[in-house]
């Protein structure tokens, strides 16, 4: 449903109606030249935009292995699907937008709307499995730990899915006249009955790739928002940490908020002309210009999603910035990146130093919270030292290291060379 070219003949009808003087010309625009002018800089800006920032997440992902997370994984097919949107969707759908006939051809028609639609399939059941694995990462830690095989698989399932779901497309789309006697023809949707045509709307276009996914989407994230931000904190909280907690529970909030209400409104328009087109009956006078003008916005709007979701499910990751900062700093294009992704900030931390035999307590000013944590003991001499791994939110965990501590949560270290206990926080704050 991404293509204009799917619109009812209503719309053809009315664009076969505006030429000055009878059949319009072949290579005649739809709209004028300054609003041409704009349309075209809109989708390029996208286009750049969205080519550039889906495939600096591909490339950190394959090229780190560390990445290989499965969230991460999760991150690098939905800016695969994204890439999909941008490279297939947006330079057909500005051709047959600026032009008054379709002049690509018959498999052009055949193929392009049906890739289209899988691609945004893609991206939208991908957002929905990545909010369904912050869910279960967060709120039951302990009970589901996702593998990178069952991720793979939910990838594949998803592609399967969308392959699937579109199908009608490749059968229906086909060459039509743009009116009784034309030369000129448009790609258009031809369903056996309207009947069929309006159903495969509602359940496979309007149910399964708009209301649901976002109705999942905000159920994950309620939970999220739940479990993160009305759990109270055991013992006794002095006044700095509980504005570290708030301050991350802010951050926390805005950031599905921000999810939610950008995947809502960015398809919601085109959704709302669609459904009238579809379910409405024939347009009213009145309506045939505002839909003729605004469908290439919607249309624009429904694309830019693809571009906005690596700035909020990567960018906003610092070891997708550490990434992208040695992508930039290698000198080779297929080489393994390696960077250091745990880091801590000195200028965040305060020391209270003591003798050589003290232990160093470094209160933390800032939180992160996240879904895991990794407790590393080991002797410094170069003995062989463990791993423990919990699944759980940051400020729990180093609330349990640090139990017996009336200080609030602290990074210490043994000074005199014999051990060293580190609570190292995953730098992967993403629950969207």
């Amino acid at each position: 449903m991404f293509l204009p070219l799917s619109v009812p003949r209503t719309q053809v009808i009315y664009t076969a109606s505006t030429g000055a003087t009878g059949e319009p010309s072949r290579n005649e625009l739809r709209y004028s030249v300054v609003l041409t002018v704009v349309f075209c800089v809109a989708y390029l800006l996208v286009f750049c935009v969205g080519v550039v920032g889906n495939f600096a997440v591909v490339a950190v992902v394959c090229r780190s292995p560390r990445m290989r997370t499965p969230t991460n994984l999760f991150i690098a097919n939905l800016a695969c699907a994204d890439l999909l949107v941008n490279i297939i969707c947006l330079p057909f759908t500005l051709i047959s937008n600026i032009m008054t006939a379709w002049t690509m051809g018959w498999l052009v028609c055949k193929t392009i709307p049906y890739m289209q639609g899988v691609s945004v399939n893609a991206s939208i059941n991908t957002l929905v499995a990545i909010s369904f694995e912050r869910w279960l990462a967060i709120c039951y830690p302990m009970r589901w730990q996702m593998t990178s095989r069952v991720c793979k698989l939910v990838i594949l399932l998803i592609w399967l899915f969308s392959l699937t779901i579109t199908l009608p497309w490749a059968l229906f789309f086909q060459l039509r006249p743009m009116g009784d006697g034309s030369s000129m023809q448009t790609c258009l949707e031809t369903w056996p009955t309207p009947y069929s045509e309006n159903v495969y709307f509602v359940l496979a276009n309007l149910v399964m790739c708009y209301l649901l996914p976002l109705a999942l989407i905000s159920i994950c994230y309620f939970r999220i928002w739940r479990r993160v931000c009305c759990r109270k904190m055991p013992g006794e909280v002095q006044m700095y940490q509980e504005l570290i907690i708030h301050r991350s529970k802010v951050k926390v909030i805005k950031m599905l908020f921000i999810v939610i209400v950008l995947f809502a409104c960015s398809w919601l328009p085109l959704y709302v002309i669609f459904t009238r087109l579809k379910l409405g009956g024939d347009l009213q006078p009145w309506e045939e210009p505002l839909v003729y003008n605004l469908l290439p916005l919607a249309q624009w709007l429904g694309a830019s999603n693809s571009c906005i979701n690596p700035v909020l499910y990567a960018f906003f990751n610092k070891k997708f910035r550490a990434g992208f900062k040695a992508i930039l700093s290698s000198k080779s294009c297929f080489t393994t990146l390696r960077y250091d992704t745990y880091s801590f900030d000195g200028r965040n931390l305060s020391s209270n130093y003591g003798n050589r035999n003290d232990t160093v307590k470094r209160p933390l000013t800032r939180m992160t919270i996240s879904s895991s944590a990794a407790l590393r003991t080991g002797r410094i001499g170069g003995s062989e030292g463990s791993l423990v791994r919990t699944r759980t939110l940051s400020f729990k965990a180093m609330n349990q290291v640090n139990n017996n501590s009336s200080e609030g949560p602290f990074y210490t270290e043994k000074v005199n060379g014999l051990t060293l206990s580190d609570m190292t926080l995953s730098a992967n704050a993403t629950f969207v």
